[in-house]
């Protein structure tokens, strides 16, 4: 006994043209012809197709030895962030406890700017300063 539903082809068909419609409609018909051509044109054809399609269509597999370097870089950064958000706690600290002690009367306009427009370094250097007039 034969398996053939006519009702189930009709609807692949009909999903069929519905996904061509959506691909023509966002152009990604285009997009891949015109990535065929470059691929085309290469004067040298690449190794691997795909991986050369997916890379001038922005989707380019790192290697193994990048990610580890990409998630290492982002380790850091997430460190140094921690450790710049505890030295701004403790200069916001330091700065509340010289307005309470009344020793900053006329805060000027420099000491207004905000806490990431300055690394650490400038800022602790500002209070001193401020401080010390």
């Amino acid at each position: 006994m034969s398996s053939y539903k006519p009702n189930s082809l009709v609807s692949i068909e009909d999903k069929r043209t519905e996904v061509l419609q959506k691909l023509q409609e966002l152009s990604a018909m285009e997009a891949v012809t015109n990535l065929l051509l470059m691929l085309f044109d290469e004067p040298e054809r690449p190794e691997n197709a795909v991986e050369y399609l997916r890379e001038k269509m922005g989707n380019k597999r790192h290697s193994a030895e990048e990610l580890v370097n990409l998630r290492t870089e982002l380790a850091a950064a997430k460190i140094k962030i921690c450790i710049l958000e505890d030295e701004v706690n403790i200069l916001r600290e330091k700065l509340q406890s010289c307005e309470l002690k009344g020793k900053l009367k006329d805060i000027p306009e420099q000491a207004v700017k905000t806490v990431t427009e300055l690394d650490s370094t400038n800022v602790t250097n500002e209070i001193f300063d401020l401080n010390s007039s």
